[in-house]
């Protein structure tokens, strides 16, 4: 019984793990106009992460949706980007 319930878990934490994180219609909003204002700006992400202060490889990840942002993320990746209000990283439409 011990041994059932430590392979549930492992398999649940592995299932945890590999969930994709971009499946709200918030985050499909955020992922497409990062990297749409990302590419409009000429950028790559290694310079979005200079301006940002964060790393290429969370930038990479918010993009691909596989880790959600924080609402201060949110904030300091639009303010990197210029958008006037954070808000304006969820309007238009998702890709």
């Amino acid at each position: 019984m011990v041994l059932h319930s430590v392979a549930m878990a492992k398999k649940r934490k592995k299932e945890e793990k590999d969930r994709t994180y971009g499946d709200t219609v918030l985050s499909l909003l955020f992922r497409a106009n990062l990297q749409r204002a990302r590419e409009k700006m000429d950028l790559t992400q290694a310079a979005l992460a200079a301006r940002s202060g964060f790393s290429v490889s969370y930038l990479s990840m918010l993009e691909r949706g596989t880790r959600d942002p924080t609402l201060l993320t949110v904030e300091h990746v639009s303010r990197a980007l210029g958008f006037e209000h954070p808000r304006d990283m969820f309007r238009g439409k998702a890709a």
